[in-house]
């Protein structure tokens, strides 16, 4: 970690804040991927059932 440090001469609040903010990039991705499909089945469901 030093030698990243050193290399780019960032500090290591910039780092952790980096590792945060890919980790919780991923996490929305996957969240989206999931909620999004689920979302329309529902949606599509309930018109159904309105419309029947």
């Amino acid at each position: 970690m030093k030698d990243k440090l050193k290399k780019h001469g960032k500090s290591t609040k910039y780092f952790l804040f980096r590792k945060i903010l890919i980790i919780s990039s991923i996490a929305l991705l996957l969240s989206a991927s999931i909620g999004i499909p689920v979302g329309i089945k529902i949606a599509q469901s309930y018109i159904h059932q309105r419309t029947n």
